[in-house]
């Protein structure tokens, strides 16, 4: 624990937590006595995804009347390929492992954290007895309360956080925090600990602020380049699709259908048609829409209120006003120049 000798909450101290972390629970008595009963009964029970993977539900780690869980991983037992329904932070507190994320082998090391996503695939290998992993888990239901508060969508976090949420994007991401040097984020994670352990001052006003500060502190590691990420992969998704999308579907096409249709989240979309073509999803429709509205407005066969409708407004008022912001004239001007210039 070093400097961090006081006590943060009443009951459970530092000190204790230490030694709590440190002792062999029940389970690991078990298994250094190689009975792997309990494992193996539960994976029996749960379900697995398509490739055949356990799932592990959020009634595992969760209950109702908590958005939060804190534990120390097992030691001295190989856990097998799965997966699980909640978002996980976990904390290396002591020593170091390689772990396995989508068939990746990812090494922890003491001070570093994972943030991972509801289905990435998951394999921790056994850790032996100086090695103590530390696991905070959340429900997507707590995202959204959390994103207001962060307010800083230009950050890899709030990327994940952000797809995390959605219904339709894929959830397979996972970042790896390079904290070793981190006292703030030690501290806070510790804190959080002795009070989620201290079982009269565990509830979710008193642990949300910890885990918020939490959060701040991965984006400002974020920010200081000290994460590597397997959600930077998808910023090299081309936005093509999306574009094409609008092009083709401009009257009712919504940002959230072409998000849908990618496998991400409207917000990560969003961040990425801002990233690569220099404009948002809004301003990239209205530009098509006007388009088109110019060109029927050109045939000169077409009612405004017809080419109103026909490119996607039904208030025409609105159109005229969308009309004039972008081409400096009404439609009725622009038709008449149009045609005394032929």
């Amino acid at each position: 624990i070093g400097k961090l000798e006081h006590d943060w909450s009443c009951g459970f101290c530092l000190r204790e937590l230490d030694a709590w972390l440190r002792k062999h629970s029940a389970s690991e008595e078990r298994y250094l006595r190689n009975d792997e009963s309990g494992l193996a009964e539960k994976l029996r029970t749960i379900g697995t995804d398509e490739q055949g993977h356990p799932r592990i539900p959020t009634t595992a780690a969760l209950s109702r009347e908590r958005h939060f869980g804190f534990k120390k991983h097992s030691r001295f037992l190989d856990y097998p390929e799965h997966i699980h329904d909640w978002v996980e932070f976990e904390y290396m507190y002591a020593g170091s492992c390689v772990q396995h994320l989508n068939g990746m082998p990812i090494e922890v090391k003491e001070g570093q954290a994972l943030l991972i996503d509801q289905n990435t695939r998951h394999k921790v290998p056994r850790l032996g007895e100086g090695q103590i992993l530390l696991n905070l888990f959340f429900g997507a239901d707590t995202i959204p309360a959390l994103l207001e508060q962060l307010r800083s969508p230009h950050s890899i976090v709030y990327d994940f956080l952000a797809n995390s949420m959605s219904q339709t994007a894929c959830k397979d991401s996972f970042i790896l925090f390079d904290a070793a040097d981190s006292w703030k984020l030690r501290s806070l994670v510790v804190m959080f600990g002795c009070d989620f352990l201290e079982q009269e001052s565990a509830t979710d006003d008193r642990l949300t602020p910890l885990f918020q500060l939490i959060m701040m502190e991965l984006i400002d590691l974020c920010q200081d380049g000290r994460s590597s990420a397997s959600l930077e992969s998808a910023r090299q998704i081309s936005v093509l699709p999306a574009l094409q999308a609008i092009e083709e579907h401009y009257p009712d096409i919504t940002l959230d259908r072409i998000a849908r249709q990618m496998g991400v989240s409207p917000a990560y979309l969003s961040r990425l048609l801002k990233q690569q073509c220099g404009s948002s999803f809004q301003r990239l429709l209205t530009r098509q829409r006007m388009s088109e509205a110019a060109r029927l407005l050109d045939l000169g066969t077409t009612s405004v209120t017809e080419v109103a409708r026909h490119v996607g407004y039904n208030n025409v008022t609105f159109f005229y006003r969308k009309f004039q912001e972008e081409f400096g004239c009404s439609p009725g001007t622009w038709r008449t120049r149009r045609h005394a210039s032929r």
